[in-house]
């Protein structure tokens, strides 16, 4: 069941969370989303040098609502996965 943004329980008005914090309210385990996540399916954050995967709730509404991925490498092992411009249909 997805939530809007502004009432995702347990998040606490912070829009960074952890995989932990936010897989148990899109009803999969942290497991299963840290997957998406590695293999850029899922909106995220990983910093260079970190092992930690950092989600942004804003981004995961406009991903559920279907807006299309874009990823980008940083140096450093890092990556962005965020939501981009919905494209327009032909």
């Amino acid at each position: 069941m997805a939530y809007p943004v502004h009432t995702l329980p347990g998040i606490d008005g912070r829009y960074m969370v952890t995989v932990e914090e936010i897989a148990p309210h899109l009803s999969m385990s942290a497991w299963t989303l840290a997957e998406a996540c590695r293999r850029l399916e899922f909106p995220h954050f990983k910093l260079p040098h970190r092992r930690r995967v950092l989600i942004d709730v804003r981004h995961v509404a406009a991903f559920l609502e279907g807006a299309p991925l874009e990823s980008k490498r940083l140096p450093g092992g890092g990556r962005v996965v965020k939501p981009g411009p919905a494209r327009g249909r032909a």
